[in-house]
Order: structure tokens, then C-alpha cells, then sequence
């Protein structure tokens, strides 16, 4: 097999090019990746942030849960290949801009889904 034959060529290192890149590897697969290597990018910037209540209206991320663990599962299998550990659990506070939307999180927090998400005790809200 010649050096220049590839199983697959991905178009950009960002998050996505390169989790792919890395699921094909472990499928054996010869993989090239192709970047510009821009300075500054949403997948440098925030490094695969994963949230599970994102946005303006405090929605639960399509399909968190059932992805939450395979990102995990991936994440915890790369650091161990690499020897590094750069996938860290981190609690978030989220600041309302509002009394209306300290009031919509009120309503949505005490639903079941949300709950699996939350620290107890809630912080106090800072309004």
C-alpha cells in the first residue's frame, strides 16, 4: 500500500474533523486531516464545551444524555492513548439577565430531566 492511499480525508481539525479522525483510527482506518490552522476558532475557543441547559431559554441539549456518555466514553479512552488528561468535569453557574428569566429556570429546574444536572443545594440566585 502506497504511502499517499487513504481511507478517508477529513476537511477541517476542528472538534468534529478531529473526533472523527480519531473514531476512524480506532476502526483501523488510514485517516489524512487537512487544516488551515487558523488562529482563533470556535473549537479553539471553547475546546468541546459540553452542556447539558444551554441558551437563552434554558433548554435540555438535544439528545444530552444518550450523547453525554458516549463523549465520555470517548474523551476517557483518547486521554488514556495520549497519556494526558484534558477532559475535566466542571460545575457551571449560570447568571440570569432577568427576573423573567430567574423565573423560567425556577419552573424548569424542578422537572425530572433537569434534575439529573443540578448540584444540590441550588445556589441562591444573585439578583
Amino acid at each position: 500500500m502506497s504511502d499517499n492511499c487513504w481511507d478517508a480525508i477529513i476537511v477541517g481539525q476542528g472538534i468534529a474533523g478531529t473526533t472523527l479522525a480519531w473514531n476512524l483510527i480506532e476502526a483501523g482506518q488510514r485517516v489524512l486531516v487537512l487544516d488551515v490552522c487558523e488562529p482563533i476558532t470556535s473549537s479553539k475557543i471553547a475546546a468541546g464545551l459540553i452542556t447539558p441547559i444551554t441558551g437563552q431559554r434554558l433548554a435540555l441539549s438535544w439528545r444530552g444524555d444518550e450523547f453525554l456518555p458516549v463523549a465520555t466514553a470517548f474523551y476517557r479512552r483518547l486521554e488514556e492513548r495520549l497519556g494526558q488528561s484534558f477532559f475535566h468535569d466542571r460545575t457551571a453557574l449560570r447568571l440570569f439577565l432577568s427576573a423573567a428569566e430567574s423565573e423560567n429556570w425556577s419552573r424548569r429546574c424542578l422537572r425530572p430531566e433537569f434534575q439529573m444536572h443540578l448540584i444540590t443545594p441550588q445556589p441562591s440566585p444573585l439578583l
